[in-house]
């Protein structure tokens, strides 16, 4: 049994290290993936070869799941091409003996704060910097990416901040 993270805690970009046991057998190891239907092509993970995509849709809630597996231990890096598109990422595995399952991270949300002020933004800070309840939820792009009236305001990553030396 694992726990399954509530879709506010679901992030972008996971890194996942699958062990051996203490007798250094491999297990047999997969990577449980929901993500909204819409997003599923954006998927992507380094360090997995030849994986076979069998969605499936979860009816009337438009998110997709998938079982991914991962070929031995080692480290595995799973993230969507776009840094807005959040989702679920659950590892679990087992030998003859032994089974494991845990979820591969999530994002942490701060309950809303009434006395909530908002704050200069710092990408990827995960702090509430406009006060809507929600962490990094937006692009350094010009554009109100998550429909508040304001651009740019709760940044994912940080804005480029560098000099082009003159030629």
């Amino acid at each position: 049994m694992s726990l399954v993270p509530p879709k506010e805690w679901f992030t972008n970009d996971y890194t996942v290290y699958v062990p051996k046991d203490e007798k250094n057998n491999t297990f047999d190891s997969y990577i449980n993936i929901i993500i909204k239907t819409s997003l599923r092509s954006g998927l992507r993970i380094k360090g997995a070869n030849d994986l076979v995509i069998g969605w499936k849709i979860i009816s009337g809630v438009g998110f997709s799941r998938a079982s991914f597996p991962l070929a031995s231990d080692g480290v595995y890096h799973v993230y969507h091409k776009n840094p807005l598109a959040n989702f679920s990422a659950v590892v679990y595995g087992m030998t003859p003996q032994k089974l494991f399952a845990f979820p591969a991270g999530m994002k942490w949300q701060q309950p809303l704060d009434a006395n909530c002020s908002r704050t200069e933004t710092i990408g990827g800070d995960k702090i509430d910097n406009d006060c809507d309840g929600v962490t990094d939820e937006e692009l350094a792009n010009g554009v109100d990416d998550d429909g508040d009236g304001i651009s740019d305001e709760d940044l994912v990553t940080l804005k480029p901040n560098f000099n082009v030396p003159k030629m």
